[in-house]
C-alpha cells in the first residue's frame, strides 16, 4: 500500500506505514514519520549545514541495518547536497530551518539515526572550523547512567573556567554525551581545527582519568572499561560523526538522543527517553 502526501511543499510517496519498526514496542513506520515531522525544527537545528550520514533499518530494528553517506541517485532533487571527502561522496546537507520534507523522505527510506560531524559545511562543501566539542560518555557494565551522570558533572565543572557552557544529552543507547559549544572568543573558541578540538577533548579525558581513576578511562581499550565510563574524545576527529540530539536510535525500544537539564543529571534517576517522552517534554504531543 502506498500513498502520496504533501509535506513542506513537496509530494512524497510513502509506503508500508503500518510496518512495525520497533517490534518490542509495536512502534510503526507511521509513528516514526510523525515523530520526525513533530521534531523537525529541533532536529533540523542540530543537522543544519552538516554533512549528514544516515543509519537505515529498512525492515525495522530486529533486522539488518547499514550506514549510508552517499545520497542515492533516486533521491529527490530538492534535497540539497555537497560532494566532499577523499573518495568523493555526495552527502545530503540540510539547509532549511524546518526540514520536514527531507526528514519525511528519509523516514520512508527506513532511516532512524542521523549522524553529523562537529563542523558545518560551506556551500561548496568546504569544512568550517568546528563550532562545538563533544565528549561521549560510554559506560562499561556494570556502570550505567548513574556513573555517566557523575562524570558529566565533572566534565561540566572542568570546563567552566574556560568559558564553556556544557549541555548534557542522553545518547538514547547506553550512555550520554556532553556538548561544549565553542564561543566566538575565549581560551577555547571557534577557529580550532578538528585536530585541535580532538586534542582538547583528549586532554580533558586524560585529566579526568587522573582525577577519577576508579571511574573514568580515556583509552579505547575495551578491557579497561568494565565498571568505568570511557570518555570518547575521538568524536571530534574531522572524519567522525555523532548521533544528533533528537535523532531516534535503532534500539529495542524507540529511544531518542535527548537533551536533559543539569538539574535532572544531578538529581539522579536518569533513564533513556523514548520518542513519546520527548514529544511530551517538548510540548509536541
Amino acid at each position: 500500500m502506498s500513498e502520496s502526501v504533501s509535506i513542506g511543499g513537496h509530494t512524497i510517496r510513502v509506503t508500508n506505514l503500518d510496518r512495525v519498526m520497533y517490534p518490542e514496542a509495536g512502534t510503526t513506520k507511521a509513528e516514526v514519520l510523525d515523530y520526525l515531522l513533530a521534531v523537525a525544527e529541533l532536529l533540523g537545528h542540530q543537522l543544519r549545514d552538516r554533512l549528514l550520514t544516515r543509519r537505515r533499518w529498512p525492515h525495522g530494528v530486529a533486522e539488518e541495518s547499514f550506514f549510508e553517506k552517499n545520497l542515492p541517485a533516486h533521491a529527490p532533487a530538492w534535497i540539497p547536497t555537497v560532494t566532499a571527502g577523499r573518495d568523493p561522496v555526495r552527502y545530503p546537507v540540510l539547509r532549511e530551518a524546518v526540514p520536514q520534507a527531507p526528514l519525511a523522505w528519509f523516514a520512508q527510506m527506513g532511516v532512524l539515526e542521523f549522524h553529523v560531524p562537529q563542523w558545518r559545511a560551506a556551500a561548496d562543501g568546504t569544512p568550517e572550523p568546528p563550532d562545538r566539542i563533544v565528549v561521549g560518555l560510554d559506560p562499561g557494565a556494570p556502570a550505567g547512567l548513574p556513573e555517566c551522570a557523575v562524570v558529566a558533572v565533572a566534565v561540566r565543572d572542568a570546563v567552566a573556567g574556560l568559558g564553556l557552557t556544557a549541555q548534557p544529552v542522553l545518547s538514547g543507547s547506553k550512555g550520554m554525551q556532553v556538548y561544549l559549544p565553542l564561543p566566538p572568543s575565549g581560551p577555547v573558541a571557534r577557529g580550532l581545527s578538528p585536530q585541535g578540538a580532538a586534542e582538547f577533548a583528549h586532554g580533558l579525558a586524560t585529566t579526568l582519568t587522573e582525577a577519577m581513576p576508579d571511574l573514568v578511562v580515556s583509552r579505547m581499550t575495551r578491557s579497561l572499561r568494565p565498571g568505568k565510563v570511557f570518555l570518547d574524545w575521538s568524536q571530534n576527529n574531522g572524519s567522525k560523526t555523532t548521533v544528533a540530539p533528537y535523532s531516534p536510535r535503532g534500539t529495542a525500544l524507540p529511544q531518542v538522543a535527548a537533551p536533559v537539564t543539569w538539574a535532572e543529571v544531578e538529581a539522579g534517576g536518569l533513564v533513556q527517553l523514548t520518542m513519546a517522552d520527548v514529544l511530551v517534554r517538548e510540548g509536541l504531543d
